[in-house]
């Protein structure tokens, strides 16, 4: 199986520059300083419209915990049915209780609402009390990848548990690898984790744009 790199993309020309400096697939959300919620319509018509890659859309009304109202979730689920309306490739979303579990409930709602499209359950999961418990969950949810940093910070502080659960759950989803990750620790991430996704922002500066040759770097990684 080849590796892949996802960007993490906060306006439309951070996903042209990741396009073409060679990432294999795109979360778009917008609010950096937020850690990413979700991005205007109009805003993934563009990136649609210019970039061939992939495009999954972060799903997430405010910045903040992931434990969510009656009415954010219908906004969740009517920002899901406008992007499946446009043919978006997948979903990145993530619900929690308020004991810091995975919300099965809510988790069905969402999954059966993104029908036909890849869902990833977001780093909400390394903030649950039990993270291998969640990550259980998760692997018989129907959820076809989680992005994680393996309950730590970052994803090298979090690599050997990031292993574990590739090894364990591998088969039925696709761990994605993300946090702090750059190119001066992806080949060591990759070895430490055997994972065949990851994800970084590639941002070097206070712009909140990829670093394009950090996004190069990275992708000759994966394909070593």
């Amino acid at each position: 199986m080849k590796r892949l790199l996802e960007i993490a993309c906060f306006n439309a020309e951070a996903a042209l520059i990741a396009a073409k400096h060679g990432a294999q697939r795109i979360e778009l959300c917008t609010d950096y300083a937020l850690g990413g919620i979700t991005p205007p319509v109009e805003m993934v018509h563009a990136v649609a419209q210019q970039v061939n890659l992939p495009i999954h859309v972060m799903i997430r009304p405010r910045g903040g915990n992931f434990v969510y109202t009656a009415t954010e979730m219908n906004a969740l689920l009517h920002s899901i049915a406008t992007f499946k309306t446009m043919g978006v490739a997948g979903i990145v979303s993530g619900v929690l209780t308020q004991n810091n579990t995975i919300d099965t409930m809510a988790l069905s709602t969402l999954l059966a609402a993104s029908e036909g499209m890849h869902f990833t359950f977001h780093r909400a999961v390394d903030e649950c009390a039990n993270p291998d418990e969640a990550m259980a969950i998760l692997a018989e949810s129907g959820v076809t990848h989680v992005l994680t940093s393996g309950g730590q910070k970052t994803a090298m502080e979090g690599a050997e548990k990031i292993a574990v659960w590739q090894k364990a759950v591998g088969h039925k989803l696709q761990i994605i690898a993300g946090g702090g990750i750059r190119a001066a620790n992806l080949e060591r991430l990759i070895e430490l984790t055997d994972c065949y996704a990851f994800h970084s922002a590639a941002i070097t500066d206070s712009t909140h744009l990829p670093n394009s040759h950090e996004i190069s770097q990275m992708v000759q990684f994966t394909k070593a």
